[in-house]
């Protein structure tokens, strides 16, 4: 059965003095993309603390749905985003933020939550197998290289992940004035990229871009960077304009693994967009419930019509458009499903691991943790560098007992946190006394210990990752 949309449209509240619109608008965002709501809403939260961003956005989206109340406050949303970005000083209680900003926030955060992380310098490195919510609904993942026209060689991979495809709005109207549609101006502006000079020894060709999407997200969020915050009516027309019902990815980029499910995976379907006015945010989602366009205005929720009228409610008000969202067509309950089950196997086999080994006590001197191999002892190397985020094995109290973990401090030149993987915790730690593992699910390897291709615990490569591995490590 196919996802229809949801039927629920309610305000989220600002009150005087709150700047609650950025975030409401990234809420609302949220809320109307069937994929996110869906594995929000059925993803087990007992793996969550009470006070994390998941179960107060879960919270919210239970009252979005069952409350009886027509607007909602976003105060535990916000107040959450406020206290873990504390530090950078973003987000804070009263302040006015982007939307866009926010909602990338938002799935860091979420990120960070599912992989366990203590903080964003480490959670923000630590990758999630399978894909934690965020980068399964949102991340595109992307690898750019370079072909010489003239002797056909190729530039070492350029691989990039990110929430959202950037689009800089001066580019795209230069590039779109002969174009017809959005997915066409957009192929025309990878094909146009800046040349490179051909790298081989004695070719002077000139090289250009291909670009390659290694795992389609379910939804791709395009963000459009404008020149000024005050542009003419014309330009907003000549954006809005582009916009089209149903984008093929295909068309402004090649994908690397065809899905098994046919050319429908490739299409995505708009879904709506947030507005940017005057210091306010607005958003605008369509309700296949009412066959109508909404506009959401904090706590003023209305339908406006067909497409044509949000274009030009949008250039009446001088409304920019500032992050556009379309989903994969055709997105189908039972997909939701399988997903779930997917990620419920994982973390299962996670839970019982971590059973299994022992929850360990802080209070004892030997931590029951997994021990590494102990025979033959091995030491570490005096002169190895860490970054935090390492995957490392270190000898605990510096014995002969090595057990797994990772760098989460560095103290001092050449001294180390260490937080083993069952909680326990050695600082100011020796680098003799920390060897670096290779893992093929580790963000990154001490500068010590260079990848050499694939590890055995990695699945067979696709043929483009093969080129990657022999292009950066030959």
């Amino acid at each position: 059965m196919l996802l229809r949309g949801t039927s629920h449209h309610k305000g989220l509240r600002n009150k005087k003095g709150e700047n609650n619109c950025f975030l409401n608008a990234s809420i609302q965002a949220l809320w109307h993309l069937d994929s996110f709501r869906e594995l929000l809403q059925r993803t087990e939260d007992n793996f969550f603390p009470s006070d994390s961003l998941f179960i107060r956005l879960k919270s919210l989206f239970v009252n979005f749905e069952y409350g009886d109340t027509e607007v909602l406050p976003p105060d535990e949303v916000r107040s959450v985003l406020s206290s873990s970005y504390h530090e950078q000083l973003r987000f804070q209680m009263g302040d006015m933020e982007d939307a866009g900003e926010a909602l990338e926030a938002m799935l860091r955060l979420l990120h960070c939550e599912e992989v366990g992380a203590e903080s964003f310098s480490v959670g923000e490195d630590t990758i999630c197998e399978p894909p934690c919510l965020s980068h399964l609904v949102f991340a595109c993942q992307l690898m750019d290289s370079y072909t010489c026209g003239k002797c056909g060689a190729t530039s070492n991979p350029e691989l990039s992940s990110d929430f959202a495809y950037r689009i800089y709005v001066n580019e795209f109207l230069e590039k779109a004035q002969n174009q017809q549609s959005m997915s066409d101006t957009l192929a025309l502006l990878t094909s146009t990229e800046p040349e490179r000079h051909c790298s081989e020894h004695g070719c002077k060709g000139d090289a250009m871009l291909e670009r390659w999407c290694l795992s389609p997200p379910l939804v791709m969020s395009f963000s459009f960077i404008w020149p000024s915050n005050t542009v003419s009516k014309k330009i907003i027309e000549e954006v809005l304009c582009k916009v089209e019902a149903d984008i093929d990815i295909e068309k402004f980029m090649k994908l690397c693994d065809k899905d098994t499910e046919g050319q429908s995976c490739l299409m995505y379907s708009f879904q709506g967009m947030i507005c940017y006015s005057s210091s306010h945010y607005f958003s605008f989602f369509y309700s296949p419930s009412t066959s109508n366009w909404l506009f959401f205005d904090d706590e003023k929720v209305r339908p406006v019509g067909d497409w044509n009228a949000v274009i030009q409610l949008c250039i009446a008000g001088r409304y920019q458009p500032t992050s556009l969202l379309y989903e994969k067509s055709e997105m189908a309950s039972s997909r939701i499903t399988h997903i779930l089950q997917r990620r419920a196997l994982v973390q299962n086999e996670s839970k019982r691991q971590r059973k299994a080994d022992g929850p360990g006590n802080p209070q004892t001197d030997e931590p029951s943790l997994p021990q590494v191999q102990a025979e033959p002892p091995r030491t570490g190397l005096t002169d190895q560098v860490f970054e935090i985020g390492d995957k490392v094995e270190a000898a605990w109290k510096d014995g002969e007992k090595w057990y797994s973990g990772k760098v989460t401090e560095v103290t001092e030149p050449g001294l180390y946190s260490i937080r083993y993987n069952h909680g326990h915790t050695e600082t100011g730690k020796e680098a003799k006394f920390i060897r670096a593992v290779q893992d093929c699910n580790s963000s990154r390897q001490s500068r010590n210990v260079p990848a050499t291709g694939p590890t055995n615990c990695s699945e067979e490569p696709s043929p483009i990752l093969k080129k990657i591995w022999a292009a950066n490590y030959p």
